[in-house]
Order: C-alpha cells, then sequence, then structure tokens
C-alpha cells in the first residue's frame, strides 16, 4: 500500500506542475487520436479497477496525457503501478472534441402496422407527420453489434401501449426484494449482491446500443456527482452488453456508474423489458421507487426518490 501511495503522490505532483504550465491538458487512449474528457478517463480507469497507466507527453507545446489499460502480468501488479513521461515528436492531423460513438447496430429493418417490410425513408417520413410513433426489438445482441426492427404504431395506440406497460412493470417491481446477484464488472472483476447490505442502492439497466440510455447518462453523472460525499448511497448500471464491448463503449462515453456487465439474467429475473429502468432499493435490499424509460430531467426525479427513500423510517 505504501508503494502504491508513493507512486500515485508522484503522479500527482507531475501533474500539478504540468498544470502550473498548461491550463488543461488533452486525453486520449494509447494508439488512439481522437481526444476524451477527463470524466471519460475516470469511468474507464473506475470499470478497470483502476488498472490504467498514464503517459506523459507533449504535442505542439500541449501537455497529452495518453491512458493506457492493463494486461496479463501488469494488471495483476496493479498496486504497484508506474507512472511515466516519455516524449515524442509533434503530431498533425489529430482530431479534438469527445467523438460520440454511432449505436452498436449491424443491422435495420422496417416495419408498417401489419408487420411488412418497408422502405427506411417511408418509415421515417410517418413517424414524422405526427400520427405515427415506433416501436422497437433487439434481436441477436453480441459484443460486434445487435439487429433491430421497427415498428410503426398510430400515435394514440402508441401512447396507450406506453403508459399501460409503463404502469404494469412499476406495479411488478414496486415493494419487491432485489434478487441476489453475482456478476462481474467492465473489468471482469466479480460483484455480489451481498456486499450492498445496509446501502441505498440505485440501479440503472441499460445497453450500449440503447440510445436513450445514452442520452441520459450525463444527467445521471450529475446524481453522481450530487451523492458523492454519501457513503450509504452506491450507483450501478447492470448492461445487457459483455465486458469488451463496455470497455470500448467507456472509452468515448462517460458514465460514472459502477457498470457490471452481461445482467440477462438480473434482468429476466426482475422481468425488464423496457430501457432504460431505474430502481432504487432501500437499505433492507426492497425496491421503493421505479422510474421506466427515459425522461427529461431524470437527474431530479431521482434525487427526489433517493431523498424520499433515505428519509423513510424502516
Amino acid at each position: 500500500m505504501k508503494s502504491k501511495s508513493i507512486y500515485f503522490l508522484i503522479f500527482l505532483l507531475i501533474f500539478t506542475i504540468e498544470m502550473f504550465a498548461q491550463t488543461s491538458p488533452l486525453f486520449r487512449m494509447k494508439n488512439s487520436k481522437k481526444y476524451i474528457t477527463k470524466a471519460q478517463v475516470d469511468s474507464i480507469a473506475k470499470a478497470n479497477d483502476n488498472k490504467v497507466t498514464y503517459n506523459f507527453t507533449k504535442e505542439d507545446g500541449v501537455q497529452v496525457v495518453e491512458v493506457e489499460l492493463m494486461k496479463g502480468n501488469d494488471a495483476a501488479a496493479a498496486g504497484n503501478q508506474t507512472f511515466t513521461r516519455t516524449s515524442s515528436a509533434p503530431r498533425t492531423g489529430d482530431s479534438t472534441g469527445t467523438a460520440m460513438t454511432k449505436p452498436l447496430i449491424r443491422q435495420k429493418s422496417y416495419k408498417d402496422e401489419a408487420g411488412k417490410d418497408m422502405p427506411p425513408a417511408e418509415f421515417k417520413e410517418k413517424v414524422k407527420s405526427g400520427k405515427y410513433a415506433s416501436r422497437y426489438s433487439i434481436d441477436n445482441m453480441s459484443p460486434e453489434g445487435s439487429d433491430v426492427t421497427y415498428y410503426l404504431v398510430p400515435k394514440e395506440e402508441a401512447e396507450r401501449n406506453q403508459a399501460t406497460s409503463h404502469q404494469e412493470a412499476k406495479d411488478n417491481l414496486l415493494n419487491v426484494r432485489l434478487p441476489e446477484f453475482k456478476l462481474v464488472t467492465a473489468a471482469g472483476k466479480e460483484f455480489k449482491s451481498s456486499s450492498l447490505a445496509g446501502k441505498i442502492v440505485v440501479l440503472n439497466f441499460w445497453f450500449t446500443g440503447c440510445v436513450p440510455c445514452r442520452i441520459e447518462m450525463p444527467s445521471l453523472n450529475k446524481v453522481v456527482e450530487h451523492y458523492k460525499d454519501r457513503n450509504d448511497v452506491v450507483f450501478l448500471a447492470p448492461a445487457l452488453d459483455k465486458p469488451d464491448a463496455l470497455t470500448r463503449f467507456l472509452e468515448k462515453h462517460a458514465f460514472n456508474y459502477q457498470i457490471l456487465a452481461e445482467s440477462k439474467e438480473l434482468n429476466d429475473q426482475l422481468k425488464l423489458g423496457i430501457y432504460p429502468t431505474h430502481l432504487i432499493v432501500d437499505k433492507s435490499g426492497i425496491i421503493r421507487s421505479v422510474h421506466i424509460g427515459a425522461t427529461e430531467e431524470i437527474d431530479k426525479s431521482l434525487i427526489a426518490s433517493i431523498n424520499k427513500v433515505s428519509e423513510a423510517k424502516p
């Protein structure tokens, strides 16, 4: 532990010195030309149990920090992390800004009200008219992507169906004990539900190809920040994806929940069919609040619910 602390202090000293010379360094994954944010670096490090190394270099007079995930014996010896400074010739043509990935979708298909195939352009025009909505199903999920089928639904029918399905989902989940589970993190580390005893647990069920799930992540990060001084509130994000797909995703998206992989068995136990779904579990392990689907100001809704669960008498 002393060795790890010494290396961490050395890293902080180097980082502080660089900050005097430069307002803010640029970050990117090793062998990538796309810059990412410090928040994304933190997400990647957290998902990989801080088994990362940082290499410092300068390009065109600008401080650049390259982030590399440890592998094999290096990861096993993560307690003795080293932080090195390197130099390299300036490069040109590097892109700037945070890159956003497209959904991990291999194939899309579109169907009309009768379930027959229809051209994508015609499908989108009908949805744009305001008279129709669309629903989708995910098939053949794998790390390389998934197949998505979009269905055309009359808007009024879609709204009725959505309200009914959301209420049914809430009724099935409220006041139910969270099942025991054992999952792995994006770094492959085992995570057991038994470690959550005596904690308020906030869960976000999602997957990388879910566009609404990705859109609300900045709002969810605000919730984590709001409770950063509360050791009794834990944020978990069980995902349907495999660990390697999640690691690639986190290279380009900041998500500050503790991310768990391959949650299908747990999702099935809870009979989840709508994503994202948010659950708030009290300290005795009972689900006390349910938020179905992506909504505006989800951060405010979750904070209000967490506070209510926190204040409730056991």
